[in-house]
């Protein structure tokens, strides 16, 4: 069961990510680098996926402003 703790850390760091944007403080960066640290340890392929959902985020966040 490997499957729900890979989706969960995704998650979590896309919305660490999300927060940090925000709000960009050591509390924020220290979320999501435990975030992040959590899903590499789970999976190896966390980091190609986290890293192209990072850069739509930062580009849609990007269009906004």
């Amino acid at each position: 069961m490997l499957f729900p703790m890979v989706t969960a850390a995704f998650a979590a760091s896309l919305y660490s990510l999300k927060r940090w944007i925000e709000d960009p403080n050591w509390k924020t960066t220290s979320y999501l680098a435990a975030a992040s640290a959590f899903g590499v340890l789970t999976k190896f392929s966390y980091i190609p996926f986290f890293l192209t959902a990072a850069s739509v985020l930062l580009l849609f966040k990007r269009k906004k402003a």
